[in-house]
């Protein structure tokens, strides 16, 4: 799952914390995607459960390989 920081109706620290606490989602991988990577933003959203973050902006390349670390992919 990626998601941001900010959004309209629901921050994504709220996101990822409904998200951990029961359903279909409480195992899903959450990366999530900000302008703010701050050392404390990154620490806060991996506590909540996040398992991979990139800040803005970033190229298709950062993501394929977010994607594939947080995934397992690899390809040697």
């Amino acid at each position: 799952m990626l998601t941001d920081i900010n959004m309209p109706v629901m921050d994504g620290e709220e996101f990822v914390r409904r998200m951990r606490v029961d359903g279909p989602f409480q195992t899903t991988p959450v990366i999530v995607i900000s302008t703010d990577a701050t050392t404390n933003r990154i620490h806060t959203m991996q506590a909540l459960g996040a398992v991979g973050y990139l800040q803005k902006p970033f190229g298709p390349e950062q993501l394929r390989n977010e994607l594939d670390r947080v995934l397992g992919v690899n390809h040697a």
